[in-house]
């Protein structure tokens, strides 16, 4: 039988997950499928998830915080963060259980450390300053990777309560105004594009690590405003690209080809947006 994996969310029709996981599947010759399954309902997403033929999937906005009490358990970090983004089966003592995990964090973190490896050497990193703007659920996940890198860090969001928890439960600092800051090294924005959100110009330097989540569109305005001031930038393509690979080794026990999955991505998906001048994950990995 087929084995069904989904992105569940919405909207996610300009995702590259199915890409990115079905371009794995067939480099293994796998009997297994990724599809969308653009959703609002929690209870689709659930009953999706019991069908026979799915193996588990990918947990996009809005449910990876809404689909934790239907899970069997959860791993530590994704306990910690207070959300998922990936969901699978697993047999235990004859049961088939859904188990989640969180690899957001895990692609922050990667790809926020070797930016500032660039800049910073082999420099403590608990020396530098992280900001975090925002204070959804990705921001936990963003908190959670500064954390882990033992970088301290303010919040910043429209909504100081939010962020006052956010910075609560992860030992981070609550700012209320930006232009307040004496300056920061990595800035990871988690707030969606609409927000028009670019950092006050005293805060914008060339050794500044700028992390953003939002992939569509490629070009935000913090991006845009990062790449002006000649910033080191990792782009929210490759953010995608770093979790869902952890995602495919969850999924199916098998290393992925990350330069064929890459390919795939930059010339295939959404018309080869990213084949002028793709991020450097992509560069590299298409170079190598």
């Amino acid at each position: 039988m087929e084995k069904k994996f989904y992105l569940f969310g919405s909207p996610i029709s300009k995702s590259p997950s199915p890409t990115l996981h079905n371009t794995g599947f067939q480099h293994y010759g796998l009997n297994c499928k990724y599809e969308l399954c653009d959703t609002l309902d929690i209870q689709k997403v659930w009953s999706t998830i019991q069908e026979p033929s799915t193996a588990g999937g990918s947990v996009t906005i809005p449910h990876k915080v809404a689909i934790l009490p239907f899970l069997s358990s959860i791993t530590p970090a994704a306990q910690e963060i207070g959300a998922v983004n990936t969901v699978y089966k697993v047999e235990r003592e004859g049961q088939q259980l859904v188990e989640g995990d969180n690899t957001d964090w895990i692609a922050i973190r990667n790809l926020s450390e070797s930016r500032l490896r660039e800049v910073h050497g082999d420099r403590p990193l608990g020396g530098l300053t992280g900001l975090v703007i925002g204070a959804g659920g990705t921001a936990h996940a963003a908190c959670y990777a500064l954390k882990s890198l033992g970088i301290p860090f303010f919040i910043y969001n429209r909504s100081a309560p939010k962020a006052q928890e956010l910075a609560h439960k992860f030992n981070g600092t609550l700012c209320e105004t930006l232009g307040a800051l004496p300056g920061v090294d990595v800035v990871i924005g988690t707030v969606p594009p609409s927000a028009q959100f670019a950092l006050p110009e005293g805060l914008v330097k060339e050794s500044l690590v700028v992390v953003e989540l939002v992939y569509a569109p490629r070009e935000t305005a913090l991006v845009a405003q990062a790449r002006k001031h000649n910033c080191k930038i990792v782009e929210g393509s490759e953010i995608l690209f770093e979790q869902g690979i952890k995602q495919f080794h969850i999924f199916t026990n098998f290393n992925p080809p990350k330069r064929e999955i890459a390919h795939a991505i930059v010339h295939n998906h959404n018309n080869a947006e990213l084949s002028h001048n793709p991020p450097r994950t992509f560069s590299q990995l298409l170079n190598s």
